[in-house]
């Protein structure tokens, strides 16, 4: 998606200091990854390469395909991480369908726009018994916020998918069990611009509306959002992440 895709690129020389919650949730993935070895491996949105190094440290890969929407992100992949590097859409994956021994994907999966299609086309692309991993920021993320857009009617927070929804498109794609565990992360920021610039420094800050609100709408979200969650000078930030591993049968 055109949009994503140049959100991130805008954001690449930034990302890695922006990116705390997804760093932590990189790690918290690749720990769940319970093989050593493995043939061919496939990351889809690896962006600079934050979960693959995590992955890389963790188990031997003879051959690993990074694949990211954005171009800028995957310059910045070190060579030595990754066999294969290959700027493509997730949702149109030019990988050939059962080619595959293990699938990740950390905080990329909630920018799908039609996952009940694409996260089925995506799973096919392991070997019958092949292992999935992924990593999803699901709805509850931004609840602060959310709730802060519908009182003062500035901004808006991107759509992003259930997790129960998600646990069931993946229980039908797969036809096996699926474990999934959930987390709610809370970060704090000194102020609510803090937030925001941070927000967009990971690039992550487009929300699929381009309305204009102006400086005093502006103003107003924030004063709302310290009168309603600030305390002890700094302001909370939820994060619901979403943790899916299985096998593909």
């Amino acid at each position: 998606m055109l949009p994503v895709r140049r959100s991130f690129n805008r954001a690449a020389g930034r990302y890695r200091q922006a990116a705390t919650v997804q760093a932590q949730v990189a790690d918290r993935l690749a720990a769940m990854v319970d093989i050593s070895i493995c043939d061919k491996a496939l990351e889809v949105g690896c962006g600079d390469g934050l979960f693959t190094e995590c992955l890389s440290d963790n188990i031997s890969i003879r051959s690993l395909i990074a694949l990211d929407i954005a171009n800028a992100p995957l310059r910045q992949l070190a060579p030595k991480v990754a066999q294969l590097c290959i700027q493509a859409d997730g949702e149109k994956l030019p990988i050939k369908p059962g080619t595959i021994d293990l699938l990740v994907s950390s905080s990329t999966l909630q920018w799908f726009q039609k996952p009940e299609k694409s996260i089925p086309q995506l799973l096919s692309c392991l070997r019958p018994d092949g292992t999935f991993f992924f990593s999803v920021f699901c709805h509850g993320t931004f609840a602060e916020m959310k709730q802060v857009n519908q009182q003062c009617g500035f901004g808006e927070v991107y759509p992003l998918p259930d997790e129960q929804e998600l646990l069931r498109i993946i229980q039908q794609a797969t036809s096996a069990s699926v474990t999934m565990e959930t987390e709610t992360i809370t970060r704090t920021f000194s102020t609510v611009i803090q937030f925001l610039r941070s927000q967009q420094a990971t690039g992550a800050g487009y929300t699929g509306n381009s309305k204009f609100h102006g400086k005093h709408a502006l103003e107003r979200f924030i004063q709302t959002y310290k009168d309603e969650f600030g305390a002890n000078g700094e302001i909370p930030v939820s994060y619901r992440i979403a943790y899916l591993h299985g096998r593909y049968r």
